[in-house]
């Protein structure tokens, strides 16, 4: 009988194991016959280092190899285009101001700069503020101008409720003929901004409604019964409604004293009398001295 042996290999991770045919088995270790190689990288030079199985290290610079095969794209601002170069050399130009809108400011005034607005085209636009004013006219009253330029300027009278003018007649002795005459007062008393005083007269510098009042104390300087009468005059015309008389009797009962108040509205430059006469042609009628007086107040 004729027999036959068998061998066989088999492997364990790097090992071979040859068992023969006796069954002894041979481990042969591959790792002492293999040699190793590497690659390490340095990412901070931007090389890759290889080294072989002798040992020898290869260093490949990866920044220069891109460096040489790498197209370059690049973007330029000039105003409000950007150009666009890419890889192949080509331009791209884009206009902002055709992808933009314009702002605008409208319904600017005259008046003061506060300020400059630049739009997107660069054109600059004052912005300004109207100016109210205030002017001091030097007789009592300001002139406001208000921001509207339509509306009319408004004057306003710092003496508008309070304002008066006096003058009065200290010496007396003033004698009454037949025909009107103006009393002389000649001392003046209060006058304020919306007037200007005479001897015999109370002119009138600012527009408005006036209250007048005339105060006339008269004396009879012989023993005859004799009469006065008194006018408010206003530009050397009586004015309605302001008319007084006295009477006089003889030298024990020889004074009396009219006073007369009147509302009036009066412009600038009106003129303020009171006149007076003796209306009897008997007796001699002459004014009291500090007995006779013109006061004009403004009411608005």
């Amino acid at each position: 009988m004729i027999r036959e042996t068998v061998t066989s290999i088999d492997t364990v991770g790097q090992t071979i194991v040859y068992t023969d045919e006796n069954g002894t088995d041979f481990t042969i270790d591959l790792t002492g016959l293999e040699t190793l190689t590497s690659i390490s990288i340095d990412s901070t030079a931007g090389t890759i280092t290889y080294i072989d199985e002798d040992g020898n290290d290869t260093v490949l610079n990866v920044a220069d190899l891109v460096k040489v095969h790498e197209t370059v794209t690049s973007i330029n601002v000039s105003g409000q285009e950007f150009t666009y170069t890419d890889e192949d050399g080509g331009t791209v130009t884009v206009d902002i101001a055709d992808l933009e809108t314009t702002t605008t400011v409208t319904n600017t005034i005259a008046g003061n700069r506060i300020a400059t607005y630049n739009n997107e085209d660069g054109v600059p636009v004052d912005v300004n503020e109207t100016i109210t004013t205030l002017t001091d006219n030097s007789d009592g009253t300001y002139t406001y101008t208000s921001e509207d330029p339509s509306a009319s300027p408004t004057v306003i009278n710092l003496y508008s409720s309070n304002s008066i003018s006096e003058i009065y007649d200290v010496a007396g002795g003033q004698v009454f003929g037949a025909t009107f005459s103006d009393i002389n007062f000649a001392t003046p008393g209060i006058v304020d901004a919306d007037y200007t005083a005479g001897a015999n007269s109370i002119s009138i510098n600012t527009d408005g409604r006036y209250r007048v009042t005339y105060r006339v104390t008269t004396s009879v300087t012989n023993n005859t019964r004799s009469g006065a009468e008194f006018n408010l005059t206003l530009n050397g015309t009586a004015a309605p409604g302001t008319y007084s008389s006295s009477y006089q009797r003889n030298r024990d009962v020889d004074r009396n004293t009219v006073t007369v108040t009147k509302v009036l509205n009066l412009s600038s430059g009106d003129i303020i009398r009171v006149e007076g006469r003796r209306y009897s042609n008997f007796g001699v009628i002459e004014t009291v001295a500090n007995g006779s007086s013109l006061l004009i107040e403004r009411l608005k």
